[in-house]
Parts: C-alpha cells; sequence; structure tokens
C-alpha cells in the first residue's frame, strides 16, 4: 500500500524490469485502521484490504525472493513536509509466510 497521507490508501505493483505500474484503489482514508495483504505466487501478485481484493497483476512478477520494505514518506508528489513536521503510523503486527514454490511446480499430491 502507498498514498499521500492526506489521499486514499492504494497498492501498486512495480513491474521487475520496468513496464507500466499497476495501481488499484484500496480505501479512501488512511485516518481509520485497515489490514492489507499482498498475496504473491507464481505469476501473479494480488492485494487485499479489509479482507477485499483490491487488485490482482501478472505482469513482472518475480520468481526470485525479494526484500520487504515498510515504507513511510511524506508526500508523493509536490513539495516534502516542512523541517520539524512529524507524523505517526502505527503497524500492529507484520507477517511473512513462505510459499512452497516446489510444490506449485509438482501439483498436489
Amino acid at each position: 500500500p502507498e498514498g499521500n497521507w492526506a489521499g486514499s490508501l492504494t497498492a501498486f505493483h512495480h513491474p521487475c524490469g520496468g513496464g507500466e505500474q499497476g495501481t488499484f484503489e484500496g480505501a479512501d482514508e488512511w485516518t481509520e485502521w485497515h489490514t492489507v495483504s499482498t498475496e504473491w505466487t507464481p505469476g501473479r501478485v494480488r492485494f487485499f484490504v479489509d479482507g477485499q481484493e483490491t487488485g490482482e497483476d501478472t505482469r513482472g512478477v518475480p520468481d526470485q525472493p525479494l526484500s520487504w520494505v515498510l515504507q513511510n514518506e511524506s508526500a508523493l508528489e509536490g513539495p516534502g513536509a516542512a523541517p520539524g513536521s512529524s507524523a505517526q503510523l502505527e503497524i500492529t503486527w507484520v507477517a511473512a509466510y513462505a510459499y512452497d514454490w516446489k510444490q506449485s511446480r509438482r501439483g498436489p499430491e
């Protein structure tokens, strides 16, 4: 999920190797608690907000492990935050689950 604090919560898929990114609207604003999820499986990435799928992309989905980054910015466009200003992003919990890549290639047993 990304977005300006004064705007909507949106998911973006930045395809490996470049190309047009996928943009998926998720929630009207950041002022309420939300549960956000990214599901990355072979050839597909899906985004969820509060249990509802908000988007899916199959373009440029990586097939090798990546790093996970929690990103917080003052502005995506326009001027940044004034010196000395602050904001608070509260995260209750995070979790990452391993996907059995070999199982997905073999199929069910």
